[in-house]
């Protein structure tokens, strides 16, 4: 355990006392084209931001991901989203997706501090438009404003590279075609009405320049924050 991961995991004192040691609320959504590198860039936002503040159980910093499939009990939701399985109408996909969000948006409201979303609303946007060639901007059920969204971007052909070095079959996303459809989905919406704010990283595949983006990014957040 490094010492950024075990200061931590160890419980501080009272907001009260020093409340510009903890995170502050906000709403984060990390879009990318799968091999983008946006899971990478999560894990060292995460961890600068750790090292950063302290830990309180009421400013706390969670990693989730949308569609939440437990709120998916019929498996239409990971059939959509995950293998790209036209199951249900338009209509019926839009009222799953409301739905799941709805339930999963319902539970993280009670969150304190930062929630990332590692994939989220756009991903789905891009899916209906993909398997329905449904252009509309939808809401989704989205309730909370997502105070920023950081678009992690790659070329479509570096990132089927690193995807083809994993070690499982691609899925339906990650084929060259698809990665460029999705790609081009995320970059021109730039302004949908539930983002207040939007960062573009191109990640040619260079470490520690994610690094140093994900710095970059917690400066500014503890910048905003400094400013409450």
């Amino acid at each position: 355990m490094t010492p950024s991961d075990e200061q931590w995991t160890k419980p501080k004192a009272d907001i009260e006392s020093d409340p510009a040691r903890y995170l502050g609320r906000t709403n984060i959504l990390v879009e990318g084209i799968d091999g983008s590198g946006k899971d990478e860039f999560v894990r060292m936002l995460s961890t600068t931001l750790k090292a950063r503040f302290a830990y309180n159980p009421a400013h706390s910093l969670a990693i989730v991901g949308q569609p939440a499939f437990r709120y998916d009990s019929t498996g239409q939701v990971r059939a959509l989203i995950e293998r790209g399985e036209k199951c249900c109408s338009l209509e019926q996909a839009i009222e799953l997706l409301t739905r799941n969000r709805q339930l999963h948006e319902a539970e993280l409201s009670q969150y304190g501090g930062v929630v990332i979303c590692l994939r989220g609303i756009l991903t789905e946007l891009a899916t209906l438009a993909r398997l329905f060639d449904d252009a509309a901007l939808r809401t989704l059920g989205q309730s909370r404003m997502i105070d920023l969204a950081v678009i992690i971007d790659a070329d479509p052909q570096d990132a089927y590279v690193r995807i083809c070095r994993r070690t499982r079959p691609p899925d339906w996303r990650e084929t060259p075609e698809h990665l460029a459809f999705f790609r081009r989905y995320y970059l021109e919406h730039t302004k949908p009405e539930f983002i207040r704010e939007r960062i573009v990283f191109r990640n040619d595949g260079t470490l520690a320049d994610l690094d140093a983006f994900a710095s970059y990014v917690a400066d500014r957040l503890e910048a905003a924050w400094n400013r409450v």
